[in-house]
C-alpha cells in the first residue's frame, strides 16, 4: 500500500516591542494518513514583553500506518526582556508518536532574558519514550556550549559533544539520558525522577567518561549515573578489532590492545578469570587515580562481556541516594567483562547510594568473571554515608576461577 507522509513544520520569525498572545503560533510536523510523520519547523521571537496564555509549539506528527516513524521535535528559540506574563512550559517542542516504529525524540526550546542571561536550553519530550542520542546539541565552532542553564526532561535523550559551562543548573529528570562527550561545569547537576547521566560506547580507537564538576550534585533514589559496559569492547562485539578466528575472539584493553583470550573475563583492577583456554589481560592503571576504562572479556563465538566504563567527578557537596557505576558487563556467553574507573573528590558525601566498578559474572560455557575495576574517593566529611557500600568486587566464573577483586581507596583530605 502506498501513500503520501508527513510535512515538516514551516518557519516563523517574529520580532516585536510588545507580543500579546492568547491564541497560538505553532511551527508543527504533519501527522499523514500513512507512513512517516513530519517533524516540528522552527520559530525565532525576539520580543521585549511577552504576555498572554497562548501557546508557541513546534511538535512533530504522530506516524502511522504501516510502521511510520514519529517525527523530531523542532526548534524554538525566544528573546525577552520581560516574560512575567507569560507561562514558559507552554512552550514546546515535543517529538512525535512512532506507529509500530520508533517515537520521535525531542527538539529543543531556547529561552534568553533576565535570569538567563546565558540561555537555557530545555529539551523535553513529553514522557514520550525515544532512542538514545536523538536530540543531537550541535558543535559549535569554539568546542564550548555555554548556557545558564539545560534541562533534560521527559524521556528526552540528549547528547552534547562540546565542553559544556553552566552558570546555572544542569537538570536530568523523569525518565531524560544526558550524554557529554567532554567536561560538564554547572553550579548545580541534578539528576532525579529516573534520570540518567552516561558516557558514549568505547570503539576501537577512542574512549569517553563522564567528567561533571559541580558546586552540589544530587542522585536521588530513583536515578544513576552509569556508564556500566561502556568500557573497552568484548571479543565478538562490533567494532572490537581483534576477532583471532571465528572461535577465539579476544577482548580489547588499555592502549586498545589485544586483551583476554580464550574464555577469560577481562581484567583492570583485579584480574579476570581464566580457566587455562587462553589467558586473561594484566591489571593496569593506578589505584590512588583510575582514569581507564574496563576491559572486556574473551568468547569462542558471539559476544563476550565490555568492561565498564569511566567516571570522574568533582564536587563540594555530593548528595548521592541512587548509584554510580562502572560495572563490567555480564554477557549471553562466555567471558565477562572487567568493571571499569570511577574518581570522586568531594567536600561532603552523604545519602544512602552505593558506588561500583563491580565485574561482570561469566556465563555458559565456562565464561570466566570479570576482574573488578578500581574507584579513588577523596572527600572531606563523610559522616553520612557509607563507605562499604564502594565496591569494586570481581565478578562470579561459569566453570573457570571467578575474577579477582578490584581496588578500592577512601581517603579523607585535610580541610584547606
Amino acid at each position: 500500500m502506498f501513500g503520501e507522509a508527513g510535512n515538516g513544520g514551516g518557519l516563523i520569525r517574529i520580532v516585536a516591542q510588545v507580543l500579546n498572545l492568547a491564541g497560538a503560533i505553532k511551527a508543527d510536523g504533519e501527522t499523514p494518513t500513512f507512513y512517516g510523520a513530519g517533524s516540528g519547523g522552527g520559530i525565532r521571537i525576539d520580543v521585549g514583553t511577552l504576555n498572554g496564555t497562548g501557546r508557541i509549539t513546534a511538535n512533530a506528527g504522530n506516524g502511522q500506518r504501516d510502521n511510520g516513524g514519529g517525527g523530531g521535535g523542532g526548534r524554538i528559540a525566544i528573546y525577552y526582556q520581560n516574560a512575567a506574563g507569560f507561562d514558559f512550559n507552554r512552550i514546546t517542542a515535543f517529538g512525535g508518536i512512532g506507529r509500530d516504529a520508533p517515537n520521535g525524540g525531542a527538539g529543543t526550546v531556547y529561552l534568553q532574558g533576565p535570569g538567563r542571561e546565558n540561555g537555557e536550553l530545555i529539551a523535553d519530550n513529553n514522557n514520550l519514550a525515544a532512542v538514545t542520542q536523538s536530540t543531537p546539541i550541535p558543535p559549535t565552532p569554539t568546542g564550548l556550549s555555554a548556557f545558564t542553564n539545560l534541562r533534560v526532561k521527559r524521556a528526552a535523550r540528549v547528547r552534547v559533544d562540546d565542553q559544556t559551562n553552566l552558570t546555572g543548573t544542569l537538570e536530568v529528570s523523569f525518565g531524560a539520558e544526558f550524554i557529554s562527550a567532554k567536561r560538564v561545569l554547572a553550579s548545580t547537576i541534578d539528576v532525579n525522577n529516573g534520570g540518567i547521566v552516561t558516557h558514549l560506547f568505547t570503539t576501537s580507537s577512542a574512549s569517553f567518561k563522564v567528567d561533571l564538576s559541580a558546586n552540589t550534585l544530587t542522585v536521588d533514589a530513583t536515578s544513576k549515573i552509569d556508564v556500566t559496559a561502556l568500557g573497552f569492547l568484548g571479543g565478538g562485539k562490533p567494532g572490537n578489532p581483534f576477532p583471532g578466528n571465528p572461535f577465539n575472539n579476544s577482548g580489547m584493553t588499555v592502549g586498545f590492545e589485544r586483551g583476554s583470550t580464550g574464555r577469560s573475563g577481562g581484567s583492570y583492577g583485579g584480574l579476570g578469570g581464566s580457566s587455562g583456554e587462553g589467558s586473561a589481560s594484566p591489571v593496569y592503571g593506578d589505584f590512588r587515580d583510575p582514569n581507564e576504562p574496563g576491559s572486556g572479556g574473551a568468547s569462542f563465538s558471539g559476544p563476550a562481556g565490555n568492561g565498564g566504563g569511566l567516571i570522574r567527578i568533582v564536587a563540594q557537596t555530593l548528595n548521592l541516594d541512587g548509584i554510580i557505576k562502572a560495572d563490567g558487563e555480564t554477557p549471553g556467553l562466555f567471558g565477562a567483562g572487567s568493571g571499569g574507573g570511577v574518581r570522586i573528590d568531594v567536600g561532603t558525601l552523604r545519602g544512602t547510594g552505593q558506588i561500583t566498578a563491580n565485574g561482570g559474572t561469566g556465563q555458559p560455557d565456562s565464561g570466566g568473571g570479570g576482574g573488578g575495576g578500581r574507584v579513588a574517593i577523596y572527600y572531606q566529611d563523610a559522616v553520612g554515608f557509607d563507605l562499604t557500600r564502594v565496591t569494586a568486587l570481581g565478578g562470579p566464573g561459569s566453570g573457570p576461577p571467578n575474577g579477582q577483586d578490584g581496588s578500592v581507596i577512601t581517603q579523607q583530605q585535610a580541610f584547606p
